[in-house]
């Protein structure tokens, strides 16, 4: 009871004390005590306020603040997180040291810088050279072949049936270095197929023509002919093997993988570089005997195939058995004949550059052969329109320039790479992956070009 006695008297001496004092109305305050309230800092990427000004005495309002603008960012001057080196970009992280965000920019890859060419390996007449330059920045090494000396001799223009350039430099080659002769002085027979005799002589005297002590066991190999002791040796050596034990077959023809094998087994069955044998169209039709062997020579470029196919099963020509036999020995033969060619070829090819585009497959317009293929001109228009293109011809579109360089584009895909152009085929020369390359070769002439597309002729024009 005392207790709450005592809280009354103490409520009760609190109002007279504020009865005594006059209240202040915001019309008579001086507003002599001010304060800011509500005041927000500006951020990088957000507006700031200034704060409202009120009136400590009175409590009135005195003027609104205003909004900041935001301050951006601050960021510092970067630090590469990953280096870009000659082939790939790299990475560069920039940091705002007021909110600690962060963005990445990237460095561009800043391409080789090669060095000048260096001579690794002096070209003869007969024997290509080869010469290389390094990247001063990441040590890769390029090489690139030197064309053999001009030598005046010329062996294949004394044959009157060795009337294509394509195997000129391959005959004069082989004859030369003993490895083949003419059927008679004035024939070569080019066209004509390899036996397996011819094979193994050739064989006998890139061995060197060991001496023979004994003939073969081959009852069908007369001891006076021209191929008894090669085909001796062969035996011996296990490199061609017979029929059976006494049939060898010496006047047999031979198959491309055939002579592939039998090179391999020469050279002791390497296993050779990665060969991306999927490009070619008739992989299915090899022998199992010889897949090895043909991805060996494919690797090696001994083969090289003609319009994406390998033809493993054809029987070989004297004129394509000289040129792979060339491609394994590295060799060549640049006589004063294959010399004035490539002056003519020059002056021939020295306006190929250009933009061709598609114009014909199988000999109709390209408009008409997709009407045909989809049914109507609506649904060819469908085709266009599904790969964002404005006119037929620029499904495929070829741009040869004159460096040497080439851009490509086929519906929405796009490749680059480099060209040549030699004997009446154009070579485009693509990079698929890190230093592999892959090799298209079409038919150039006066400014068309045509290769097949699954058994169908497609025809590029300016």
């Amino acid at each position: 009871m005392k207790q709450l006695k005592y809280v009354l008297i103490m409520l009760l001496a609190l109002v007279m004390i504020l009865s005594c004092v006059a209240p202040v109305f915001a019309a008579d305050c001086a507003h002599a005590h001010t304060e800011v309230r509500n005041a927000v800092a500006a951020g990088c990427e957000t507006e700031g306020y200034s704060g409202d000004t009120y009136c400590k005495d009175c409590g009135a309002l005195l003027a609104k603040g205003a909004v900041i603008p935001a301050t951006g960012h601050h960021y510092d001057s970067g630090v590469v997180s990953k280096p870009a080196t000659c082939t790939e970009d790299g990475v560069r992280i920039y940091l705002c040291k007021d909110c600690g965000s962060t963005y990445t920019t990237v460095i561009k890859a800043s391409g080789h810088l090669f060095g000048e060419w260096v001579v690794v390996t002096p070209a003869t007449a007969t024997v290509k050279g080869e010469e290389s330059r390094t990247c001063t920045y990441c040590g890769l090494v390029e090489t690139r072949e030197i064309k053999p000396l001009s030598y005046a001799k010329c062996y294949a223009k004394h044959f009157t049936d060795c009337t294509e350039k394509w195997y000129h430099e391959a005959v004069d080659y082989c004859v030369d270095a003993g490895l083949m002769d003419g059927v008679s002085t004035k024939l070569f027979a080019p066209k004509g197929a390899m036996t397996r005799g011819m094979i193994v002589t050739v064989l006998y005297r890139m061995a060197g023509k060991p001496e023979i002590t004994a003939l073969s066991s081959f009852k069908d190999v007369d001891k006076d002919a021209w191929y008894a002791e090669p085909i001796a040796w062969a035996q011996d050596t296990g490199i061609v093997l017979g029929y059976s034990a006494d049939q060898f077959g010496p006047n047999d023809y031979v198959t491309r993988e055939q002579i592939a094998t039998i090179l391999w087994r020469f050279e002791g069955r390497p296993e050779g570089k990665d060969a991306n044998m999927d490009k070619f169209k008739d992989t299915k039709k090899i022998s199992t005997y010889a897949e090895n062997a043909m991805k060996w020579a494919v690797g090696e470029g001994i083969l090289s195939g003609d319009n994406l196919m390998l033809k493993p099963k054809d029987n070989a020509t004297r004129a394509e058995f000289a040129c792979m036999i060339m491609r394994y020995k590295g060799g060549s033969f640049l006589c004063e004949t294959m010399k004035d060619w490539e002056k003519e070829e020059e002056d021939d090819y020295k306006d190929v550059d250009g933009t061709y585009r598609l114009v014909t497959i199988n000999g109709k317009s390209v408009k008409k052969y997709l009407i045909e293929k989809y049914g109507d001109e609506e649904h060819a228009k469908e085709y266009l329109e599904y790969y964002e293109l404005t006119r037929y011809e620029d499904i495929l579109v070829l741009n040869l320039k004159k460096d040497g360089k080439f851009t490509a584009s086929y519906l929405d895909e796009d490749y680059n790479g480099t060209w040549k152009v030699s004997s009446g085929k154009l070579t485009l020369t693509v990079r698929v992956a890190y230093e592999k390359d892959e090799n298209m070769v079409l038919n150039y002439n006066k400014g068309e070009i045509t290769f097949e597309v699954d058994g169908e002729e497609w025809l590029l024009a300016r």
